[in-house]
């Protein structure tokens, strides 16, 4: 960002040492000895970066640091990260494990102290990996920056890089023949890169494309949920598409940095967002097996936290606020629709989208582009979307 920050941060920039600091308090705070407590880490320890040599032991310092304050949360926390785009100089250009050897090795040792050596075996192929939480549920980490569409390795790559959607099959059989349940996480989300923004553009390549949406097709009785971040903003979309025979949902969480992940449609004074924190909770379903029930995220008021320290607020629910059953698809499928067509549910998701800042009227082009992007990953569904959908533009004011 631009100014005078002050000790908690600004909008438009990386999270300090002082907000992380509390961040990790406070999801302290959050669990017991008696519930088993996951922590996520969905990638991108430094947000921005800068064009120099340096940038790599800078990124090393950082996440060095982030993993020493981490140390703090309770013994009981299981923690499991992920690689974002921003974790490699330069950003987004992640090369193939034989090329990024000496990266993955430096991950592996930092990923130590909450992953096992097994477990770390496939960090070092090219960083994903798996593992088995409690109660039958199974995380699946992916590295998405070799599917992302900015990386010119992964744009001009030919095959699977680092065999991971090869792994990810054999790793998704062995879960359902063992009657497990996964959840997958990842950085960067399938579908369109800003949602807001008619001028978007697609952020996997076609080739990874091809390879996930069948496979949560073919496994989406086991798949408890997608989770990932990237986007800086509070959305979720089906994947392949809300229409296909077995869809999925994936929820993309907002961001801790109170930066935005590009200019949205905000107050011209900030261009930024407030940081935020989701916290899920699981539970059985009638059939004894585990699936999301609910999450609440909860947030700072960066400017208020600048003038009398951090209070970490409850922003919403999303089962109490949008009236939910459950986070099934089908009632997921149902607040895609009353998203589309009633305006007061879309402008309270409007309201949560970026964290309680100010924004500007959310014009035609712009619903229906986020709705779109809710409803369609796959691509060229989601273009074909936007020219036909019949919604209103919506009084937010």
């Amino acid at each position: 960002g631009t100014g005078g920050a002050g000790k908690v941060g600004c909008f438009n920039c990386d999270s300090t040492p002082e907000l992380f600091r509390s961040a990790a308090q406070f999801i302290a705070q959050q669990g017991s000895e008696e519930d088993p407590t996951i922590v996520l880490f969905l990638g991108d320890s430094p947000t921005l970066y800068a064009e120099h040599p340096a940038q790599e032991e800078t990124w090393k310092m950082i996440a060095a640091n982030m993993v020493e304050v981490a140390r703090g949360l309770p013994h009981n926390f299981q923690v499991f990260p992920v690689l974002g785009n921003h974790d490699y100089h330069p950003a987004g250009q992640l090369p193939p494990p034989d090329v990024a050897a000496h990266f993955f090795a430096f991950v592996s040792q930092l990923w130590s102290l909450w992953l096992d050596p097994e477990v770390l075996s496939t960090v070092k192929l090219g960083g994903y990996y798996t593992v088995t939480s409690f109660s039958g549920l199974r995380i699946i980490a992916l590295n998405t920056v070799y599917c992302l569409q900015a990386n010119p390795w992964a744009v001009n790559a030919t095959s699977d890089i680092g065999d991971q959607f090869s792994w990810l099959s054999t790793t998704l059989e062995r879960a359902k023949a063992n009657n497990e349940r996964v959840l997958l996480i990842g950085h960067v989300p399938p579908g369109a890169k800003n949602p807001y923004d008619t001028t978007n553009a697609q952020l996997w390549t076609p080739g990874c494309e091809q390879h996930y949406f069948p496979l949560i097709a073919q496994y989406a009785d086991i798949i408890v949920g997608q989770l990932f971040g990237h986007l800086h903003t509070d959305i979720f979309r089906f994947v392949p598409s809300y229409d296909a025979e077995n869809p999925s949902v994936a929820f993309v969480n907002p961001s801790l940095t109170p930066r935005a992940s590009s200019k949205p449609p905000l107050s011209q004074q900030t261009e930024g967002k407030n940081p935020a924190l989701r916290a899920w909770s699981l539970e059985l379903d009638g059939s004894g097996m585990l699936s999301l029930a609910d999450y609440t995220s909860y947030w700072a008021n960066l400017t208020r936290s600048n003038d009398a320290g951090i209070v970490w607020e409850k922003l919403y629910s999303i089962r109490d606020t949008y009236q939910l059953d459950d986070l099934s698809v089908d009632s997921m499928k149902a607040l895609a629709q009353r998203l589309a067509y009633d305006d007061d549910t879309w402008c309270t998701f409007f309201k949560h989208w970026f964290v309680e800042q100010d924004y500007v009227e959310c014009d035609l082009a712009c619903r229906k582009s986020c709705i779109c992007s809710i409803l369609f990953s796959a691509w060229d569904d989601f273009v074909a979307c936007q020219a036909r959908i019949n919604i209103q533009a919506a009084d937010c004011g």
